[in-house]
């Protein structure tokens, strides 16, 4: 494993973030497979998509999951989402590399704001993490030194233009504990589309809490994925991070017995 982080530092060194970066991404993907564990929810996800779906991509990052969405919705378009620079370059070549004619990216972040946040992107070694960036919170409680700080225009779902006239069919987000932020920067959407969700949620967080309050309010219900099913999430059982949100009219199609 030593060895490995001692190469792994060398090569990005050698050919820099963004190369190094984009070939560790197209590795990654060639790698994922439906079978993989720790990415069963996300496949479960992408099973209950359809070809004509149009799909947030809410931090996006280098665009391993923006390639899957594009590949499973291809008469529908994909909206990719990647705030911090470096990577949303990363995520340009993948979407380039893969010919990918469904997806629209946006190199901003998504919040209840129309403004701009300070992102702090970790860093290891000395270098540059493509993984973890967060937009700084009063109450987050990573406390990381070692970091670059980047400041990036900040959009709401609602607000965004290029979104008008354009109905939503499923949302994923994963943007480091800034959940509640964007879901409460696209309450028109979610009440009037009634798109499905697929959110990490980071477990006894503040930013849960706010999330699975705001979300019964919309009129969704919180299910988790038990390996075979969707199940009603149940707080004295369950401390999954993967969530899904489902309108609770639309409860029957997609929650089996």
């Amino acid at each position: 494993m030593k060895i490995r982080r001692i190469a792994g530092k060398y090569l990005r060194k050698l050919l820099g973030f963004e190369r190094f970066t984009f070939l560790k991404a197209l590795r990654n993907l060639k790698k994922l497979k439906i079978t993989d564990k720790e990415e069963e929810d996300f496949f479960y996800f992408l099973s209950l998509l359809k070809e004509d779906n149009n799909i947030l991509d809410i931090g996006a990052n280098v665009g391993i999951m923006t390639t899957l969405l594009a590949r499973k919705a291809v008469n529908g378009k994909i909206f990719s989402f990647e705030p911090i620079p470096v990577t949303f370059k990363v995520l340009e070549r993948m979407v380039k590399y893969n010919k990918l004619k469904n997806v629209k990216m946006f190199e901003v972040a998504v919040g209840n704001e129309n403004t701009v946040v300070h992102m702090n992107m970790p860093v290891f070694d000395n270098i540059a993490s493509d993984a973890g960036s967060y937009v700084m919170q009063d109450h987050y409680y990573f406390n990381n030194t070692n970091v670059v700080k980047v400041d990036v225009k900040q959009i709401t779902i609602d607000t965004h233009a290029d979104l008008n006239g354009i109905n939503i069919n499923a949302i994923k987000i994963d943007i480091e504990n800034y959940e509640y932020y964007a879901l409460n920067g696209a309450r028109k959407l979610l009440l009037e589309q009634r798109p499905i969700i697929f959110s990490e949620i980071w477990y006894g967080s503040e930013n849960q809490k706010n999330v699975f309050s705001l979300i019964p309010e919309l009129g969704y219900s919180i299910f988790i994925y038990d390996g075979k099913k969707l199940v009603l999430f149940d707080p004295a059982k369950h401390t999954k991070l993967n969530y899904f949100f489902i309108p609770n009219e639309k409860v029957n199609s997609f929650v089996k017995d």
